[in-house]
């Protein structure tokens, strides 16, 4: 359910920045492309540290408090989790960078 969450609203906002602040399929791509990676890895981060707690993944928005009493394997999964939203900040950031050089 984290992972289906996170997704979905970084593919919102990619398609939202492609539209209103790119305005290039390229540079729509790019970001596409570092969102999906940092999802990847957070995602994946975020599922083995919360196994190597002893939480299901599933239940961090259902049941938080395991996660509370899980200690600091779990703790640092709660805190992993919402990273994935920095993909469509960082890759817009790279793709206006590049095109300020050019």
């Amino acid at each position: 359910m984290p992972t289906f969450y996170m997704v979905f609203w970084s593919v919102v906002m990619v398609l939202a920045m492609g539209m209103w602040r790119l305005r290039s399929w390229r540079g729509t791509a790019v970001v596409a492309l570092v969102t999906f990676l940092i999802l990847v890895v957070s995602q994946a981060l975020f599922n083995q540290l919360a196994l190597a707690a002893g939480v299901d993944p599933v239940l961090a928005f259902t049941a938080p408090e395991l996660f509370m009493r899980g200690g600091p394997a779990a703790w640092l999964a709660l805190l992993v989790m919402p990273c994935g939203w920095l993909g469509p900040i960082i890759g817009a950031n790279l793709v206006q960078r590049s095109q300020a050089a050019i």
